[in-house]
């Protein structure tokens, strides 16, 4: 009886056992997801508001007729140009022109790095309805589907398999980004980022070009990444500094992804040391936990 008993007391050990160390395994492998979805959040936001600033880059050099005869394109990459395909307002319709980051063959040229030290390469489409500085202008950005574009850094390339969003200034100062569509593939991970922003100028407004340029960003929407679906909110506005060796992360900011299927949280904060420092590091606490990790 006593030998009996001492099996069945071994048995259940060892079932509680596996039980136990199955529970940790599925625990640890949705702490990755969300540490994934954490640094891919970061990934998107920040390559969006790259693109943001490049084409209000090029887009304010326009004026009341249209294209410039040329573009000035000292902080986009050495291998950018711009390719107009409709330089005048005067035919009734909108201008439109091309960012071209170069030839999208890997590995990509050293003159197809940009000043955040991302790479680009492929097209970008931008048309603008009416004058860009002025109040209540309309433009539209988007790729073609027949046309790759490509960012990254050395070894990591992701592709842009969508971009879509309308522009319209409200003010001098602050644009309306709505309906954003961004869709982005990394090796073989997918991941969709949905929602509408605004950007608000707080210095560098009355230069010209984004060098300089400090602005503030807020918005929310949904992002889609390894079968987890957020919606984010940028909780309070992320800061973006345009210097020599700043231009990538934001120096100041906190998002929030919220998950309803599971009420798994993930906060972001781009200034997790208070000192609006350019250092790329982003701190992510899920489940109470604090990661930090460093965008590329």
């Amino acid at each position: 009886m006593k030998s009996q008993l001492k099996y069945a007391v071994i048995t259940a050990f060892i079932c509680v056992s596996v039980l136990m160390l199955g529970s940790c395994e599925r625990i640890n492998h949705n702490q990755d997801n969300n540490e994934s979805s954490a640094q891919n959040y970061g990934l998107l936001q920040t390559e969006l508001a790259t693109i943001m600033e490049l084409v209000d880059e090029v887009s304010d050099q326009t004026t009341g007729k249209g294209a410039p005869s040329q573009f000035f394109l000292q902080n986009l990459s050495k291998e950018a140009h711009i390719i107009v395909i409709d330089s005048s307002y005067f035919d009734g319709d909108d201008i439109e022109f091309v960012i071209d980051f170069g030839p999208v063959v890997k590995p990509f040229k050293p003159t197809q790095k940009c000043l955040d030290g991302r790479f680009r390469a492929g097209k970008i489409h931008v048309r603008i309805k009416s004058h860009y500085i002025e109040n209540s202008s309309e433009s539209f950005v988007f790729t073609d589907a027949n046309e790759e574009y490509w960012f990254g850094t050395d070894g990591k390339p992701s592709q842009i398999l969508d971009l879509r969003m309308s522009i319209t200034r409200d003010l001098k100062e602050r644009l309306m980004y709505k309906n954003v569509k961004f869709k982005v593939k990394q090796g073989e991970v997918e991941s969709e980022f949905e929602g509408n922003l605004v950007l608000e100028k707080i210095a560098g407004i009355q230069t010209p070009g984004i060098m300089g340029d400090h602005y503030l960003l807020t918005g929310q929407g949904q992002i889609e990444h390894l079968d987890e679906e957020f919606d984010w909110r940028i909780v309070a506005p992320l800061k973006k500094k345009i210097e020599p060796g700043c231009g990538m992360i934001p120096v100041l900011g906190e998002v929030l992804l919220e998950n309803e299927r599971t009420n798994k949280n993930i906060s972001l904060d781009f200034d997790p040391f208070k000192n609006e420092s350019c250092d790329r590091i982003v701190r992510a606490t899920i489940a109470e936990e604090m990661i930090d990790f460093v965008l590329e």
